[in-house]
């Protein structure tokens, strides 16, 4: 379980998020949507650990850990994923290289055993058919001369395989076509069966209908205005977009 209490967030001597209270269950999807520049991609960086952002109050629990203390690499290790809003191109690095990788480092960290390559390279040809991702990507680049909507089926292929407990999806469904969202939209569902606890970012409304999350929160300027069943959110936002929550856009 995730739990946010009493978080807020500086970047040097500005202050970003204001009081952040937010739970995440596993199995449970949670929405966070709000406003461009409302504070929605802070949120998932802090909670990743980005270097840039500290927290002089409040506490972040992954099961009952404060993970406030530990590092970036750390929180991975614990099982911290972030798909990123605007993956990077990583020229030299191919797909198929940073998955094996980041496996042997992941399960190195955890003390598990190794995993026989056949064994691994069966599971990500699978996982990859499911998604519609064609066997070629794995030697490219990564994310190189990808479009939007490869970029982020390569996130979560990645999710996939490395199998992290914790998934911050940030804005995971932008740039993809009609096919594509669908295949984003029942791989979120299968990340939800499989126990994950999934914060979700997005400023997409047909989301909330095809995922049906717990709870959705609405940030406004740093803070969390509103927080409710996706069904009441949907209908206010449809009705009034943010004004109900005191922004005027």
């Amino acid at each position: 379980m995730l739990i946010m209490q009493h978080v807020s967030v500086y970047c040097e001597t500005i202050k970003l998020l204001h009081d952040i209270h937010l739970k995440v269950h596993p199995g449970e999807i949670t929405v966070i949507m709000g406003p461009n520049g409302s504070g929605k991609s802070t949120l998932a960086n802090v909670l990743s650990g980005h270097p840039d952002l500290t927290v002089p109050q409040g506490q972040i629990l992954l099961d009952n850990i404060n993970i406030l203390d530990l590092s970036t690499l750390q929180r991975a290790q614990r099982g911290v994923f972030l798909s990123f809003q605007e993956p990077q191109e990583i020229e030299g690095l191919n797909l198929f290289q940073m998955l094996t990788l980041a496996v042997k480092n992941l399960r190195e960290a955890q003390e598990q055993p190794a995993v026989d390559p056949v064994v691994l390279i069966s599971k990500i040809y699978d996982v990859m058919k499911e998604m519609r991702i064609p066997r070629s990507m794995l030697t490219r680049d990564l994310n190189v001369n990808c479009s939007g909507g490869e970029k982020k089926l390569n996130e979560m292929l990645q999710i996939r395989i490395l199998v992290p407990r914790l998934c911050l999806l940030d804005e995971i469904d932008t740039g993809l076509d009609l096919d594509t969202f669908d295949i984003m939209i029942s791989q979120i569902k299968i990340l939800q069966e499989q126990k994950k606890m999934i914060l979700l970012i997005t400023h997409n409304l047909e989301m909330l209908n095809l995922l049906q999350p717990t709870r959705v929160y609405l940030m406004v300027k740093g803070e969390i205005k509103h927080q409710g069943d996706y069904q009441t959110i949907f209908q206010l936002l449809k009705k009034t977009g943010y004004k109900f929550c005191g922004q005027d856009v």
